[in-house]
């Protein structure tokens, strides 16, 4: 059976009106006609021209119809358009991506960044079976790493560039040469570099038991300048136990043996209690 249209529907709307049309055009043909039956030839030219009218008028009708229909058919296709267009303009989505980077002789860490908008940002390290410890600088553009077995040190561009810091060799007040390799084969548990943090982009902070050998459980807090790669003991910060922890808008947290300071570029450090 066929499905009679809704009487709200536009459908209905229309085909009412065509029929409307259709009747009132069949009326005037049919007295157009009659007119011709009664008046003969002198009225051929007359009902030719108003069945000619009368037809072009239901095509019109017709084709306004159509192009109405049209119309609401793309009405109906705008809001999947524009839920498409807004699915398209949706914000790009961050990826990740790593490469390798060799902190010391074999031992290659994973650094994770992301790239959005054009800009590439670290996120973590994947150390894998290393022990190797890591920290990010503020704008996330470099990557301060720690080999904690070799205690070598490096630092990481986000591009890619890779620079050893490590201190090789301790020079003492008398001259007298210390190196790293030949100190750690002999005192496996001696702490040369331990713990570094960035203070800025170009300052590092780390905890070492240089300028000591034989101060057993003593440390001494250092700074590392990257720009000239000069390593410098900080006057009066040493203890037994000491923790540096985070940025500070004049400095860095640095807790020793329970008292609290900041510690700047510069090497200035402020007790704070």
């Amino acid at each position: 059976m066929k499905r009679k249209p809704s009487i709200f529907s536009r459908e209905y709307e229309r085909k009412m009106k065509r029929r409307k049309v259709g009747i009132i055009s069949l009326i005037v043909i049919v007295v157009l006609i009659l007119g011709f039956l009664v008046f003969g030839d002198y009225a051929k030219p007359f009902i030719k021209d108003k069945i000619g009218f009368i037809s072009a008028k239901i095509n019109k009708g017709e084709e306004k119809n159509e192009e109405t229909a049209k119309d609401i058919v793309e009405d109906e296709k705008t809001p999947d358009s524009e839920e498409k267009e807004n699915i398209t303009d949706k914000a790009p989505e961050e990826k990740e991506m790593s490469y390798d980077v060799t902190v010391s002789d074999g031992v290659t860490v994973k650094a994770l960044y992301d790239e959005k908008d054009g800009t590439k940002s670290f996120k973590f390290i994947e150390p894998g079976s290393n022990k190797v410890s890591f920290d990010i600088n503020k704008s996330s553009q470099q990557m301060l790493l720690l080999d904690e077995s070799s205690q070598k040190m490096v630092l990481q561009d986000i591009n890619g560039s890779t620079k050893d810091i490590t201190l090789e060799t301790y020079v003492s007040s008398s001259g007298t040469q210390f190196l790293r390799t030949n100190i750690l084969g002999t005192n496996p548990g001696y702490v040369w570099t331990k713990s570094p943090k960035f203070i800025d982009d170009t300052h590092i902070v780390y905890i070492s038991q240089l300028p000591w050998f034989n101060k057993e459980g003593r440390y001494y807090v250092w700074i590392l300048d990257v720009t000239t790669n000069s390593h410098s003991n900080i006057n009066g910060l040493e203890g037994a136990s000491i923790t540096i922890g985070a940025w500070e808008d004049n400095g860095i947290n640095i807790d020793i043996d329970g008292n609290k300071f900041i510690l700047n570029s510069n090497g200035s450090a402020t007790k704070v209690n």
